[in-house]
């Protein structure tokens, strides 16, 4: 599978092969530069896979279900990101690099990475990030 993820720095749009569109927000609560620790998200190619989900104690900051684990195909990128949820569900709370959306969006990913896992696709699948 593929995932694009466009985002601004105020919220955007998950798409790709898993034919969702989602709210997501790549700014950390610093603002600070893409290739600085708990910057904001950086943009750039990575392959992503479903994990967790977090322990119930961890579950306010990433969400009840499980999340996207990010790796960069290339050493210029940070690494540890994830797509996960948490926070407020009425407006997309500021991260520490990863892309934070909504958890129901976070649920519909999680389901649709399954699904395609369950038709054959691979398990871990290509992701994007650019920021627009």
């Amino acid at each position: 599978y593929h995932v694009s993820i466009a985002c601004d720095l105020r919220g955007a749009l998950i798409s790709g092969s898993l034919v969702h569109h989602a709210s997501c927000l790549g700014r950390s609560a610093s603002n600070g530069a893409q290739n600085v620790t708990n910057g904001n998200t950086p943009r750039g190619d990575y392959t992503g896979y479903l994990d967790g989900p977090k322990p119930s104690s961890e579950q306010d900051a990433y969400g009840p279900y499980q999340y996207v684990r990010l790796t960069p195909k290339f050493s210029t990128s940070r690494s540890g990101l994830l797509i996960h949820g948490g926070r407020s569900q009425t407006q997309l709370s500021p991260i520490n690099g990863c892309v934070r959306v909504f958890n129901a969006d976070q649920k519909s990913i999680a389901d649709n990475i399954t699904s395609l896992v369950n038709n054959y696709h691979e398990r871990v699948g290509n992701i994007n990030i650019k920021v627009i």
